[in-house]
């Protein structure tokens, strides 16, 4: 995965991320904490360190909603 700085066609800066990805079930507090920051539901992936959504969630609001995930 690469995260760019501004607009890739323009730019050379972004950061090579080397990692995994672990399926984590849908606890109780989780579902809790989504239901309760509608609006911002990256806060609620972020804390529980579900950091794939948190970024695509976040990445979406900045792009106008596409591909969001709720």
């Amino acid at each position: 995965m690469k995260v760019y700085c501004g607009d890739r066609q323009t730019t050379s800066k972004y950061f090579d991320v080397n990692a995994w990805v672990q399926r984590m079930p849908l606890t109780n507090e989780l579902e809790s904490q989504l239901k309760t920051a509608k609006l911002k539901p990256y806060t609620a992936y972020a804390v529980n360190y579900i950091w794939q959504d948190a970024v695509t969630n976040l990445g979406s609001r900045v792009l106008g909603g596409v591909g969001l995930i709720c």
